[in-house]
């Protein structure tokens, strides 16, 4: 028997806060930063746009996980019930 590969694509909407926030508050540290000439600041904020960026990478590596033929089933069944919500 093969294997059976089943590929959901979802794209949720569209979200200006939830895209935005990270970006603001990297560019807002490191703009404090350079505002007050604090050097450390600036470091403090470029780290921080690593760590959220590495964040965000992991969490769509997380989303993209195999499921079995019951589970896909079973997501499938509740977008459906989603959807038909009006």
């Amino acid at each position: 028997m093969t294997a059976i590969t089943i590929n959901i694509i979802t794209r949720p909407k569209f979200s200006l806060t939830r895209t935005a926030w990270p970006v603001f508050l990297m560019a807002g540290t490191i703009g404090v930063g350079v505002a007050v000439g604090s050097v450390a600041m600036q470091w403090a904020g470029f780290f921080l746009g690593f760590l959220l960026t590495a964040g965000v990478i992991t969490m769509l590596a997380r989303k993209d996980s195999d499921l079995t033929l019951d589970e896909a089933e079973a997501y499938i069944a509740d977008l459906r019930k989603i959807e038909a919500k009006p």
